[in-house]
């Protein structure tokens, strides 16, 4: 009796899971997350990252590996469609990167002209606005990018699996996210946020399992949000008199 739109795969997600999902965001709480970040130690910066993890959907370790010459072309503009290293991604196969919002592109650049403006990483080059192409795009402290650390975890077939971790950017990103006083934000809250404002939107699933870089289909279904308005509207017509009588 269901709906056609409450696909199978829809209604899988409403079941319970041990799995606790990062929150997604509202668009007023983005709005706060930007200012609560401006209003920080490196603010340009901060927000700079805001927009790689909610409008690019990138996860914290390719944010950390992000070079200048991964989001800039040589004459200084802001690659709108690139390509994330392999080297970068957690499934260890290049992907798009996205940084067509042009709130995104005007963050990046003054974040990259206040590095200039401080002399931070640049050369005697005319290109790449005068920066380092293979510094790293995210500095830390002084001139130095945010450190990443190798682990291991034990996979359930008894496989072991490397990742990279980078606990000072997560920590970060978290702390921001916590200040805008959303519950059960983390890191992830980012992928899931524009997952499932595209989804929303009427994006087709292959253009965000596109954009956040899985090959799986199940793992793009996961990061978006189940629609509760489109879910009571579907219910509600289960139990209309032409479906169950007077």
């Amino acid at each position: 009796l269901f709906p056609i739109f409450m696909k199978k795969r829809f209604i899988n997600r409403l079941v319970d899971s041990t799995q606790t999902k990062a929150a997604v965001l509202e668009p007023y709480q983005f709005k706060d997350l930007l200012l609560v970040a401006n209003d920080s130690r490196n603010g340009l910066r901060n927000i700079s990252i805001i927009w790689h993890s909610f409008g690019s959907a990138l996860r914290i370790t390719e944010i950390a590996h992000l070079k200048i010459k991964d989001v800039l072309d040589r004459d200084g503009t802001v690659i709108k469609v690139g390509t994330l290293s392999a080297k970068y991604t957690k499934t260890g196969k290049s992907r798009s990167l996205i940084q067509v919002e042009k709130k995104q592109q005007i963050a990046i650049k003054k974040y990259l002209e206040q590095r200039v403006g401080k002399g931070l990483r640049t050369t005697e080059r005319s290109d790449y606005m005068g920066l380092d192409p293979e510094s790293p795009l995210y500095l830390s402290r002084g001139q130095s990018g945010f450190s990443l650390t190798l682990k291991t975890y034990q996979k359930e077939n008894g496989e072991i699996e490397e990742y990279w971790s980078c606990s000072s950017l997560q920590q970060l990103i978290s702390k921001l996210i916590k200040r805008v006083g959303v519950v059960g934000g983390s890191t992830h809250s980012g992928r899931r946020t524009l997952a499932t404002r595209l989804n929303a939107r009427g994006i087709s699933d292959d253009i965000i399992q596109d954009i956040l870089g899985y090959s799986s289909k199940n793992q793009t279904m996961d990061y978006i949000e189940p629609d509760l308005k489109k879910i009571e509207f579907a219910l509600s017509t289960i139990f209309k008199e032409e479906f169950i009588g007077k």
